[in-house]
């Protein structure tokens, strides 16, 4: 899914700039869809704002985060 996104280009190293962690991108938006699942009808939505995607092998990072309560 991460990859189908324009952005994926950059995330690639594009024009010689570094790799992102697509990895961890994917294992943070995995992570997101159980709390999802878990809060079920607790929860009208969560706001990421930013999220860090940082250089390959290194993670991803939520700077801040809320979640909307049903």
């Amino acid at each position: 899914m991460i990859t189908s996104l324009r952005v994926a280009r950059l995330m690639g190293g594009f024009r010689g700039g570094p790799r992102y962690d697509i990895g961890a991108a994917s294992m943070l938006l995995a992570g997101l869809s159980e709390l999802a699942i878990d809060l079920a009808d607790g929860a009208t939505g969560i706001d990421l704002n930013p999220v860090m995607v940082l250089p390959d092998g290194q993670g991803a990072l939520v700077v801040d985060w809320v979640i909307h309560e049903a």
